[in-house]
């Protein structure tokens, strides 16, 4: 569903997508992101950052409901208004790729 906030854990490349799954699922650590999804294609996502900062985008995401990701992109928008924090834009592959 477009525009639902979505929680999104990070985990370096080689945690074993189980691991991150049962981490995420049982909320075993407090997520380290909030999104918004803009689009979705496929096992492709658009998501805009709300809460939180992508440490390393080298990192792979769980993303709530939706599973392991990589980052393809990540776009810095300028903010919405004067004084707010920039706007970032982040297009996420499922991971691992088939």
């Amino acid at each position: 569903m477009l525009n639902e906030t979505l929680k999104v854990w990070t985990f370096d490349r080689d945690v074993g997508p189980d691991v991150a799954a049962r981490v995420a699922l049982e909320q075993l650590e407090v997520p380290d992101l909030e999104v918004v999804l803009v689009s979705a294609r496929g096992d492709v996502v658009t998501v805009q950052v709300v809460d939180g900062v992508v440490s390393d985008p080298a990192d792979v995401m769980y993303v709530s409901g939706r599973g392991l990701y990589e980052v393809l992109r990540s776009e810095a928008w300028p903010p919405a208004a004067p004084g707010d924090a920039p706007r970032v834009l982040l297009t996420l592959k499922a991971w691992p790729s088939a």
